[in-house]
């Protein structure tokens, strides 16, 4: 089985290359250093580092008057809930991690 895994994350890479063309480049906005603002009851981080990243839009929808999209990126280490991404239609929040196989993840992203 594991060697169906590594086969198929290695054909997801070359997908990757092969279609360069219908990619976005996006700016992940990953938060670093949280603590919890007992003041205003919200988190707060002491940094944000930037990694640029190509994304592949895999499924675009709304639900419950919510837009959100999936996408298809190689992994970016220590994406949560507090990081966001912004691409050509403006500023995403992250939402659920809806597969992380080690080297490609499918993120939803979402606003409105």
């Amino acid at each position: 089985m594991a060697n169906y895994a590594k086969l198929i994350d290695k054909q997801v890479h070359n997908a990757f290359k092969k279609t360069v063309s219908l990619q976005e480049e996006v700016i992940f906005n990953l938060k670093e250093g949280e603590s919890f603002n007992f003041g205003t009851g919200q988190p707060s981080f002491d940094s944000e580092e930037p990694v640029r990243a190509n994304v592949l839009v895999v499924k675009t929808y709304t639900k419950n008057e919510v837009v959100r999209k999936q996408l298809l990126i190689e992994r970016i280490p220590n994406l949560d809930v507090y990081d966001s991404v912004t691409m050509s239609t403006g500023k995403w929040k992250i939402g659920e991690i809806l597969q992380d196989t080690g080297h490609n993840q499918i993120v939803e992203v979402f606003r409105g």
